[in-house]
C-alpha cells in the first residue's frame, strides 16, 4: 500500500495500513477487496492524504464493495425483474456450468 501510494504522490495516515491489515485478518484472496476499499478511500481523500476516516466512511474492506453494488443497483430501473436478474446472474451461470470444468486460457 505504501509503495504505490508514494509513487502516486499520496500520503497514508500512519494508522491506515494497520487498520486495513487488521480488517483483513488471514483471509486469502483479499487483494481485490483491498484495492476497491482503497479506491473508495482515495475518492474521500483530503488533498493528498488517505485517511482512516475516509476508509471507514467508505465501509472498510468488508462493506465497500456492497456499498458500491447498492449504488449501481439504485441507478437501475426499479422493476423487480432487472434487480432480480442482476442478483441471480452469478448463481444461474454456476448452474449452467455445473459439472463442466472451467475453460482454460490459451497459451
Amino acid at each position: 500500500m505504501i509503495g504505490p501510494a508514494t509513487e502516486a504522490g499520496l500520503l497514508l495516515e500512519p494508522s491506515l495500513v494497520k487498520t486495513v491489515l487488521a480488517d483483513l485478518g488471514d483471509e486469502p484472496g483479499s487483494l481485490p477487496l483491498v484495492s476497491h476499499a482503497l479506491f473508495a478511500t482515495w475518492q474521500r481523500r483530503r488533498g493528498r492524504v488517505l485517511a482512516v476516516a475516509g476508509y471507514q466512511q467508505a465501509g472498510g474492506v468488508r462493506q465497500t464493495i456492497a456499498h458500491s453494488a447498492e449504488r449501481v443497483l439504485a441507478r437501475w430501473p426499479n422493476s423487480a425483474g432487472h434487480r432480480q436478474g442482476c442478483l441471480s446472474a452469478p448463481h444461474g451461470a454456476r448452474r449452467r456450468n455445473a459439472g463442466h470444468p472451467p475453460a482454460r486460457a490459451a497459451g
